[in-house]
């Protein structure tokens, strides 16, 4: 029995228009830019972003965090460096007339030194050696320690929309407490939330979406391409609309967001989502239709005669 011509043609409008939206909107995220500044850039930062830690300016003293050292400024030497355990030759006494060499201490007394905790004093190396490290710790060392802080960018900067995608995710896995001080549930993997792994979903994602959708113009891998299509907006249905309802607890059927129903702007977004993925998972089961490569890299198999009578 043969397919209608109609099967081999309406995918093709399916393509057109799943393929083009994809295309617009994964070049929208690599191409556009965002102005970010304050705990966005800083959260950016903390990702490894290049550019949002090249802008970054060093916080005032007032919001250094408590027990972080400032960089010291380089102490002049002196020209004689003095003996560890001798006290300077005494200088001119006001009044005297010159230097008094009677009242300097014998250099055979020994000089009290401040102790440390442990017991060891200043001048000894294994105090010197202990104390070193407190006495020059810099900055940088300190900022690698603690993560940037938003008060450390309180200006905008642009960079790519695809990074508003990581913070997304950032979020999703690191949600704000409730008014009443209670944390609501996660709507993403803690441990997908933290380092560069926001950045490589954003960019998969964002990558998906053109090559995905330049695949359905095509036809090529129709079948891979949509499905992936579809899962990339499964996964936006959950991280804009549907995962802040639950969290908020105001859904219906347990998933649907709880609003007007006849409030058309409260639900362009997720209806747009809801097609988007509905046209992918179409695709998916149909394939490329006619004028496509994969009928043509991978031709159907022609189905078996059937009015063959039987021979005698």
């Amino acid at each position: 029995m043969q397919r209608p011509a109609g099967s081999s043609i309406a995918p093709i409008f399916l393509r057109i228009a799943i393929g083009v939206t994809f295309v617009w909107a994964g070049l929208g995220k690599l191409e556009g830019e965002m102005r970010v500044s304050g705990e966005p850039a800083a959260i950016l930062a903390n990702m490894g972003l290049h550019i949002a830690r090249k802008n970054a300016q060093p916080a005032a003293p007032a919001e250094r965090l408590p027990g972080e050292t400032p960089a010291l400024a380089p102490v002049p030497p002196t020209s004689t460096p003095p003996v560890p355990g001798e006290l300077p030759a005494a200088g001119p006494v006001p009044g005297g007339g010159g230097s008094d060499a009677s009242q300097a201490p014998p250099r055979d007394v020994p000089v009290p030194q401040p102790v440390l905790a442990d017991g060891q004093s200043v001048g000894s190396d294994a105090a010197n050696q202990q104390a070193a490290p407190a006495s020059i710790t810099t900055a940088p060392a300190a900022k690698a320690a603690r993560g940037y802080v938003a008060q450390e960018f309180p200006k905008d900067f642009e960079v790519k929309r695809v990074y508003g995608l990581a913070l997304m995710l950032h979020r999703a896995s690191h949600p704000a407490p409730r008014a009443d001080a209670s944390m609501p549930g996660k709507l993403w993997p803690d441990r997908f939330g933290r380092g560069t792994w926001p950045l490589f979903f954003a960019w998969s994602a964002a990558v998906l979406e053109v090559v995905g959708g330049v695949f359905v113009l095509a036809g090529l891998l129709t079948r891979a391409s949509a499905a992936g299509l579809a899962g990339v907006m499964l996964g936006a249905m959950w991280l804009t609309e549907v995962g802040p309802a639950v969290q908020a607890g105001t859904t219906v059927l347990g998933f649907i967001p709880d609003r007007d129903w006849l409030a058309v702007d409260q639900w362009k977004t997720v209806f747009w989502q809801f097609s988007l993925m509905m046209g992918a998972l179409a695709l998916a089961f149909l394939g490329s239709g006619a004028l496509g490569l994969d009928r043509k890299l991978f031709p159907p198999i022609p189905p078996a005669p059937t009015n063959v009578k039987p021979m005698i």
